[in-house]
């Protein structure tokens, strides 16, 4: 292998290999009257690979019941000029255009790209409100969110994220200013990290919940004394109803907060209490 082909061995997609594929025996598939959502899929139309409608509908009409799609943004088919940050509204378009023809039903009846994961410079902070003014507007009801991949590492192997400039993107202020615009609106963060950066998502999660507990709506439940509301499950189940309207990150400190913590407040001793429940 060449110096040129090593620079990048790993982290990125090769077409298939067709005729290897073909060997494999016949699978039967399980369950074929389970609806599915397929959740991340791409289309795209380059030198190494295509991947359109033809291909898609293949792969979907293989005996699953696969009833849509979300398209998530690969890169694909960016405007060729203007201004930079508005590029990536290209691949939105693109795509509208595919699923327009899908939902024509000519690619059999799964419809293609319901809906549609773009990609926007959220490090734009303020500033990526019209970017994702544009994408709303292209993507004519199917645009749900923003992918800004945060893989990374300086190996020069690893084909990093291409929308990573470098280590720390999701501890950046001006990324999780961006990140705000993103989720008033409703809409998704599509996180991509590779293993060492799990600790940055976590800590962007964990933001929120430093948030929520300054506000006053962390431990909603808990004793004042070890630092909750001291409120009633009923208060819970309003706060919850209420944050279940908005893109909240969710799964951080679940475990603890809805069952070791209410274990420990009924079953531990006095100075367990002190030492492990308190914020």
């Amino acid at each position: 292998m060449t110096d040129a082909a090593q620079e990048k061995v790993f982290g990125r997609i090769y077409a298939p290999n067709e005729a290897w594929l073909a060997k494999r025996p016949a699978e039967a598939i399980i369950e074929p009257e389970l609806a599915i959502i397929d959740p991340h899929h791409h289309f795209w139309d380059v030198a190494r690979d295509t991947y359109l409608l033809d291909e898609w509908s293949r792969d979907v009409g293989s005996g699953h019941n696969v009833e849509a799609t979300v398209f998530i943004e690969c890169g694909s088919m960016y405007r060729a000029d203007g201004p930079v940050e508005l590029r990536p509204v290209g691949e939105i378009e693109f795509v509208v255009g595919l699923a327009a023809k899908s939902d024509r039903g000519a690619h059999g009846p799964t419809r293609a790209a319901a809906g549609i994961v773009g990609q926007a410079d959220l490090t734009l902070g303020d500033r990526v409100d019209p970017v994702l003014d544009a994408m709303e507007q292209a993507g004519q009801g199917r645009f749900r969110g923003i992918r800004h991949a945060a893989g990374w590492d300086a190996d020069p192997r690893i084909g990093n994220s291409h929308t990573t400039p470098g280590p720390g993107l999701y501890l950046q202020d001006d990324f999780r200013a961006g990140l705000a615009r993103l989720t008033a609106r409703g809409l998704s963060l599509d996180a991509l990290v590779f293993h060492p950066q799990i600790d940055d998502l976590v800590d962007l999660a964990k933001a929120w919940q430093i948030k929520k507990h300054k506000a006053g709506f962390s431990g909603i439940t808990m004793p004042k004394t070890y630092g909750g509301r001291g409120g009633s499950p009923m208060e819970q189940v309003i706060y919850n109803q209420e944050e279940a309207e908005f893109v909240t990150p969710r799964g951080v400190y679940e475990i603890g907060l809805g069952m070791c913590i209410p274990t420990m407040l009924t079953y531990a001793t006095e100075s367990q209490k002190q030492r492990y429940a308190p914020p």
